[in-house]
């Protein structure tokens, strides 16, 4: 690990700081470009992009202290101490995100389901740089394993899943994968707004769910409590949006689902009948003939 990349004198450059900002500028330059293509004003989308990284941040770095509250019970000070506690929940960054950019593009009135739709490709990208500064100070580190890509963390004598690098390593292909979606959907006319952003919630709630079992003993009812209840809340409430913003009929969905389990007609009365439809096709040609 590399908590601290270089030193000049009295300045310290550290490498979950130095990632943060890289975060910052990618995810910036993906919502610019996109946003510039939508013909928005490129001064307030920076603005909208500074008041959403505040609210990731902030709600971030708050679920993750709940979820992680032994690192900070004996240091309550080190709240904000960034460059020796880091660590931002990725599920709490990305509603941080929403939720101060919703009442952003509210009062702006922009459109807020489109705006998503290419704001979280910009957060994708964010995340993955977070993460791996989040590896890189030594923390992000899950249970002991034998397993071949567990990693001795400083201070550590045994190995430990490094599971801020698996966030990365998963978070790199879901953000190809929604840029060629995202890319795909645009070039439709029927296309309905909001998709990808529900979607994207759906995978971020699924991912906080299987990192759980590698950090927490699921045994514990207050990590199930504090991870799996809301986030399968989260990932329910976002299928639901999904469901409805695809345009499907749910009675036609429950008409075709009941049919699968309707018994199927006898082969044998089937056989008749083709046996019969094949006799008048012969008595017509020779009336024809």
């Amino acid at each position: 690990m590399y908590p601290i990349l270089l030193r000049f004198g009295p300045v310290t450059i550290y490498s979950y700081g130095l990632c943060l900002a890289l975060a910052f500028l990618l995810g910036t330059f993906v919502i610019w470009q996109e946003s510039h293509r939508k013909g928005f004003d490129e001064e307030k989308v920076l603005d909208f992009v500074l008041i959403s990284i505040f609210g990731s941040i902030f709600l971030g770095r708050i679920v993750f202290i709940i979820l992680n509250w032994s690192l900070f019970a004996n240091n309550v000070h080190k709240v904000l101490y960034f460059w020796e506690i880091g660590g931002i929940n990725v599920l709490g960054l990305a509603f941080g995100a929403l939720l101060a950019g919703i009442l952003y593009l509210k009062k702006k009135r922009w459109p807020v389901l489109m705006t998503y739709d290419f704001f979280v490709l910009g957060l994708l990208l964010a995340q993955i740089l977070e993460r791996i500064g989040f590896f890189l100070s030594s923390s992000g580190f899950g249970k002991m394993t034998s397993f071949f890509l567990g990693v001795q963390f400083p201070g550590e004598i045994i190995k430990r899943h490094p599971v801020a690098l698996y966030e990365a390593f998963l978070l790199l292909p879901i953000f190809i994968l929604f840029y060629l979606l995202y890319r795909k959907c645009q070039k439709r006319e029927n296309y309905k707004e909001g998709l990808i952003a529900t979607l994207y919630l759906i995978v971020m709630g699924l991912m906080t769910i299987g990192t759980a079992f590698l950090t927490k003993n699921m045994k514990d009812k207050e990590a199930i409590t504090l991870t799996l209840i809301p986030v399968g809340l989260i990932i329910l409430s976002s299928f639901v949006i999904f469901y409805i913003r695809s345009g499907r009929n749910l009675k036609n969905d429950l008409k075709l689902f009941s049919n699968l389990f309707k018994p199927r007609k006898n082969v044998q009365n089937n056989e008749v009948g083709i046996e019969k439809l094949v006799e008048s096709t012969k008595k017509l040609e020779t009336g024809d003939k």
